[in-house]
């Protein structure tokens, strides 16, 4: 019982290791959208702009040319909130999505592929379950195809003694 509950654990852990990047990245694009960033971006560099024009440092064909590429980058690298929103929920699902994912792909693997008894009903109890199960397959074996076999029938009497 053990074993089940550290092996839980563990799983549990790797799926919140996952989940949680995913988690957090929508939470910091939900409360600070691309929107409220490149409008804040936009605007100090406008006000630098005007700035530099009014102490004459940027002439003023160079200002409406600096003004047009700045409007025109903030057409093209902001996106509306709405797609923000959407995105972060997005990376919501999807963590939880991979972590429920880990959780069903390690307990389907171990269950086939792994030797569950031994965490359930311990390594004895386990070991006898697959002492018996050769042992019956050696007689199987020794009775249909091998049965000049003499050290198969030393196992099996080995194995029958004991």
């Amino acid at each position: 019982m053990t074993f089940i509950l550290l092996a839980a654990l563990m799983v549990a852990l790797a799926a919140a290791s996952i989940a949680i990047p995913f988690w957090r990245k929508s939470a910091v694009s939900d409360s600070m959208s691309a929107g409220e960033t490149g409008q804040g971006v936009y605007d100090a560099q406008m006000g630098e702009l005007t700035s530099d024009l009014e102490s004459g440092v940027l002439a003023e064909p160079d200002y409406a040319s600096a003004r047009h590429d700045l409007e025109t980058e903030q057409r093209l690298h902001v996106r509306p909130e709405r797609r923000a929103l959407s995105t972060g929920m997005f990376n919501r699902w999807l963590g939880l999505g991979i972590a429920a994912l880990l959780i069903l792909c390690s307990g389907v693997l171990y269950w086939r592929m792994g030797d569950w008894r031994v965490g359930v009903e311990g390594i004895d109890a386990a070991s006898r379950v697959a002492v018996v199960n050769m042992v019956q397959d050696l007689a199987t074996r020794l009775e249909t195809t091998d049965q000049n076999d003499l050290k198969g029938w030393l196992m099996l009497g080995h194995a029958y003694v004991l």
